[in-house]
């Protein structure tokens, strides 16, 4: 999905260039830099690709290692300034981590200046290191504070973008509850796995004892009242959950994002809607002429207006033509507020030797 590329151009300008997201003055109080330095084998490389002023302008071309990155942000309570927390993942270990904070004028937050912030703080971070980031992890308080830094990560960086809802408070009671045990001395597990008791008058079953109800409502209760009392929790360490699970979500080989395929084998484009590669439907309007853009819009109109459900079938969600394009059709009909679903049949050889017997 996303248009990787392993080599990417660098020349002079690139190694000389001063003007950098970092260069906000002297790290304050809960402020961190990256920690990690570029080995020597990977200055070599970059410095290879910087031109001489005399000779002729050519383009060198250097391979860049594939990494994954974490981003998140916790805003002041008197939005002076909002804390950013990157954490970079090598789809193994997490090797790097920043904090830094944006601070705004007259305490008025500003969306376009966050997005600007975290995209040169990644170019930065890519020309020193000579990495190339496949996919973010976004939470999604940070992009209630800046709802186009999604779209600009695709656009501008080419990096996929995942959003997922982090928890921003620290837990109160850390460590491992204490065992609740029933008259029998089972535990008692408040997961829905009921533990097997004895009835009266009857054989052994499973009952659900009152006061395992009752407790376990009133531990909800208790854990939602602490949440919302409990200090807020570091931006690098919600930046590092948020990359954590960003991983989960790329396969193996070639750092591609993998398939959903939901209830009765429904193709959920864009990870189930958790990759966020367009912010509105705005975006779109810039690739085609005003009467194509507003035809568009007006047969979208209409299919909401009827509520017209539409529905794809094919033999695979990848690999062909088609199944690229639909992908990118289903997100836009979303978009648009239309009913369209995607199915494919369940694996049978049998289906695949007929499909690519009528080929």
């Amino acid at each position: 999905m996303p248009r990787i590329a392993g080599l990417t151009p660098f020349t002079k300008a690139d190694v000389d260039e001063k003007e950098s997201a970092l260069d906000i003055g002297a790290v304050s109080e809960g402020e961190e830099e990256f920690a990690s330095r570029p080995a020597t084998e990977q200055i070599k490389r970059r410095l290879s690709g910087v031109e001489h002023p005399q000779q002729k302008k050519t383009i060198s071309w250097q391979s860049l290692t594939p990494m994954y990155i974490g981003i998140a942000g916790n805003l002041a309570a008197d939005k002076s300034y909002i804390e950013i927390g990157l954490s970079i993942h090598d789809a193994t270990y997490s090797i790097d981590f920043s904090i830094k904070h944006l601070r705004f004028p007259n305490n008025e937050p500003n969306a376009d200046e966050i997005a600007r912030f975290v995209i040169e703080t990644i170019k930065d971070f890519s020309k020193e290191h000579l990495v190339k980031f496949v996919g973010a992890g976004v939470t999604s308080r940070l992009v209630e504070y800046s709802p186009n830094v999604c779209g600009r990560l695709w656009r501008e960086l080419d990096i996929v973008p995942l959003v997922f809802h982090v928890r921003s408070t620290q837990r109160l009671l850390p460590g491992r509850p204490t065992a609740k045990l029933d008259a029998e001395g089972f535990p008692i597990r408040s997961t829905g796995i009921l533990t097997p008791q004895a009835a009266e008058g009857t054989q052994q079953g499973y009952a659900v004892p009152p006061s395992n109800l009752l407790s376990v409502a009133a531990g909800s209760a208790q854990t939602q009242a602490a949440d919302a009392s409990a200090p807020v929790r570091p931006a690098d360490e919600q930046a590092d959950s948020a990359v954590r699970k960003a991983v989960l979500y790329f396969g193996p080989s070639g750092h591609n994002p993998r398939l959903s395929i939901g209830f009765r084998n429904e193709v959920e484009p864009d990870a189930a809607g958790r990759i966020r590669i367009v912010d509105t439907i705005e975006d779109y309007r810039s690739s085609v002429r005003e009467p194509t853009w507003n035809a568009v819009l007006h047969y979208a109109k209409i299919l909401r207006e009827k509520k017209t459900k539409i529905a794809f079938f094919s033999s695979t969600p990848q690999g062909g033509g088609v199944a690229l394009m639909r992908h990118a059709l289903i997100r836009v009909m979303h978009l648009l507020g239309v009913d369209a679903k995607w199915y494919i049949p369940s694996p049978s050889p049998a289906v695949f030797r007929t499909t690519k017997n009528n080929h």
